[in-house]
């Protein structure tokens, strides 16, 4: 986590809970973290910290976007639902937002 991102989640979280999802994948191994922070304290804070990570439903990120309130839609986990599968790379991402 980049510095000084826990102190901004932790005032934000003050007005409603507020998630920090993580995911690092490379050639098919990797994890996900993820930290919710409510009222100010962090209320859930979750790493799988294996290769290959754990399975939807109870994976670091479904759970933490669980704890801000996403239900997932039929036929899609709580990440696709918000949309934030369209940002699975970041170098895609972020050529797309530079091209804007």
């Amino acid at each position: 986590m980049a510095p000084g991102v826990a102190g901004l989640a932790k005032e934000l979280s003050r007005a409603g809970p507020v998630a920090y999802i993580s995911t690092e994948f490379f050639g098919g191994a990797g994890g996900q973290e993820a930290v919710v922070w409510d009222g100010g304290r962090v209320a859930l804070l979750l790493s799988d910290g294996t290769d290959g990570g754990i399975a939807w439903p109870n994976s670091p990120v479904s759970r933490a976007l669980r704890t801000i309130g996403v239900s997932a839609e039929d036929g899609k986990d709580e990440f696709d639902t918000l949309g934030l599968g369209t940002h699975r790379s970041t170098n895609a991402w972020a050529a797309a937002q530079s091209a804007e």
